[in-house]
């Protein structure tokens, strides 16, 4: 049974669109916009976790021990701060849908380490947030 199959590497190539590289601290589908709509399809059912940001794909590295340690130190306090009010802290994998100076023809969506969320009536039928956070 194969479960693999390498193909020559060309920018143009069935793959070349799509291809995620490196580049300095980020990860960008190689600077290439795509819809909103193409951002969802390729990315809805992938492990990895991604931002969506000005029309470029941008893949999230997995956070490092330090950095782990300080949000769980935050969103502990907040989650003790925020206790009995109507607000609530969350942290990433969250998506929040920005809509670009109201317009809702630009959207950006954005995986921030920890959110806080005082309005839950703008968390749409998916789950996800759409609006500026607190």
């Amino acid at each position: 049974k194969k479960v693999a199959k390498l193909l020559p590497f060309t920018e143009d190539g069935p793959l070349g669109r799509w291809l995620i590289s490196e580049g300095s601290s980020r990860y960008s589908a190689k600077g290439i916009r795509v819809s909103y709509e193409e951002y969802l399809k390729m990315t809805e059912e992938s492990e990895n976790r991604y931002e969506y940001i000005d029309g470029e794909i941008i893949l999230l590295a997995s956070p490092l021990y330090p950095h782990q340690k300080a949000i769980r130190e935050i969103l502990v306090s907040f989650s003790l701060w925020f206790k009995d009010k109507d607000c609530e802290p969350l942290d990433a994998p969250f998506d929040v849908i920005l809509h670009r100076l109201g317009n809702t023809d630009k959207i950006n969506s954005v995986q921030p380490d920890i959110i806080v969320i005082c309005d839950q009536d703008k968390i749409d039928e998916k789950g996800k947030y759409k609006g500026t956070p607190a």
